[in-house]
């Protein structure tokens, strides 16, 4: 029900019923990383409006978090211009000031210039040499990064491409070290903002941090036979186009637990479903992309037999031969606030103040992580955004036509230099190779995407791809 309730009745479930399960908190295979990357924004959107730098890194923030582009777009028509580095030029309705597009597999080689910079300019932290030690390359994007952050004051817009990158920990790492040696790190001045993928979002490292996995180590364990049984809350990856195939093939396997409020297409694997309410039906709390709690009372009344997250979570555990570990609203809360101390001040029935009550990210600085993937195969796979929103996109338009607005992009799209490459045409069907084996799709053409990649923008039709970052390709009659 996204609330911070239900999140911790989650928890409370898997730690009484089930104690050796892991949790995957999203349906996006590589966001569990050391680093809290649920942690969401260090500043406020007002704060970075006013910094003197802003640079997008790797981020369809038009997509992710329309309301602060639309802030961006207004700092630029003031004429406060908005940096960008990325895999492509997507679409922001305004002018970006400098642009630099990028493969992936670029990223260690663009932060390791912007170190070498700030470092001939005397910036620097411990830490930074050996970082750049481990990168062989540098690559002239990082002109962009080291120019923004030796500014008075600046924000940097963390997103997708950065957190889905084989080497994300070691990426979010350099990224630090390069904003500590550049003062942009205190308390009050930390700039480096991780775009949040959801709901709740400085909570869920607190909620589940030792125990999270990936959803898609789950389904290749349950493909092994390695697990009795599968729980889904609120999740469909198979009707919104995310591990299509590789969720069926495990859920063929283990019987599946269903919770939530809508059915969806992976209702047909469902050995039990329960239903629970949605969150507008629920008394609950809630913290934004900024960290700001909010705190939800007098819900609509649900008309149907679901009942909020929480008492789910817990009737499960009575069916599991246990004990519950919370009765009412007040003793789950309690819990809440013994892993998330601040949340406490929510319920005391007092006017909750923006600033008083804001959940701000919690840094690592003992974390080292140095750069070490290495890419195997020819092109780099980036996917345009979560196909849970591109779904409920489309299942939300009243007309056939506004899908085709919301998916105005092919399914799949590349440089027309890299057909050329690969001798491939567009249009024509190709074999994607990776290490999921081979599929077919057809790829169009289209300038603004870097030479080297492969653009996926429609996951529910590439979907098997999401769980891969890099391909190769040839034509369907090699």
């Amino acid at each position: 029900d996204w609330s911070v309730e239900g999140h911790t009745a989650i928890r409370l479930m898997r730690d009484a019923a089930f104690p050796d399960a892991k949790v995957a908190c999203d349906l996006h295979r590589r966001d569990m990383r050391p680093f809290a990357f649920e942690e969401g924004l260090a500043m406020t959107v007002e704060q970075i409006e006013a910094v003197d730098r802003v640079v997008i890194l790797g981020s369809d923030l038009r997509q992710r978090l329309p309301l602060l582009m639309q802030r961006l777009r207004k700092r630029v028509r003031q004429g406060r211009p908005v940096w960008r580095i990325g895999a492509m030029n997507y679409r922001t309705n305004m002018e970006i000031a400098r642009d630099a597009i990028i493969r992936p597999r670029d990223w260690p080689a663009v932060i390791a210039r912007a170190m070498e910079q700030v470092i001939e300019l005397g910036y620097e932290a411990a830490g930074m040499r050996e970082w750049m030690a481990a990168v062989p390359e540098r690559h002239e994007a990082g002109k962009i990064l080291a120019d923004a952050l030796v500014e008075g004051s600046c924000a940097l817009l963390v997103g997708e491409e950065i957190r889905s990158h084989p080497d994300a920990a070691a990426l979010v790492w350099g990224l630090d070290l390069l904003m500590r040696a550049c003062g942009h790190a205190e308390a009050e001045r930390d700039g480096r903002n991780l775009i949040p993928e959801g709901m709740n979002a400085p909570t869920i490292t607190r909620l589940f941090g030792d125990i999270r996995t990936s959803v898609g180590e789950i389904f290749a364990a349950a493909e092994r036979g390695e697990l009795d049984a599968v729980v889904l809350i609120g999740s469909d990856p198979v009707g919104d186009g995310l591990f299509p195939s590789v969720a069926q093939r495990a859920l063929a396997r283990v019987p599946l637990v269903q919770v939530g409020a809508i059915s969806g297409d992976i209702s047909r694997f469902a050995a039990v479903q329960l239903p629970a309410a949605a969150y507008s039906e629920i008394d609950g709390t809630f913290v934004n992309m900024e960290g700001r709690v909010r705190v939800a009372q007098k819900p609509l009344r649900s008309l149907g037999e679901e009942r909020p997250l929480w008492k789910v979570m817990m009737r499960l555990v009575v069916e599991m031969g246990g004990e519950p570990p919370v009765v009412s609203l007040d003793e789950l809360r309690a819990e809440v606030a013994r892993r998330v101390p601040e949340l406490a001040e929510a319920w005391n029935g007092k006017p909750i103040s923006d600033e008083a009550l804001r959940l701000r990210p919690r840094r690592n600085r003992d974390a080292a992580h140095l750069p070490s993937w290495r890419p195997q195969r020819r092109l780099d796979l980036v996917s345009r955004y979560s196909m849970y929103r591109e779904g409920m996109w489309a299942r939300a338009s009243r007309f056939l036509s506004e899908a085709g607005v919301l998916h105005a992009l092919p399914d799949l799209v590349m440089h027309p230099a890299t057909f050329a490459e690969l001798g491939v045409k567009p249009g024509e069907e190709i074999v994607v190779e990776s290490d999921l084996g081979a599929h077919r799709f057809v790829v169009q053409p289209r300038e603004d995407v870097a030479e080297g990649v492969l653009f996926v923008a429609k996951r529910g039709v590439a979907g098997d791809l999401s769980d891969v970052v890099e391909v190769d390709l040839k034509g369907a009659a090699a």
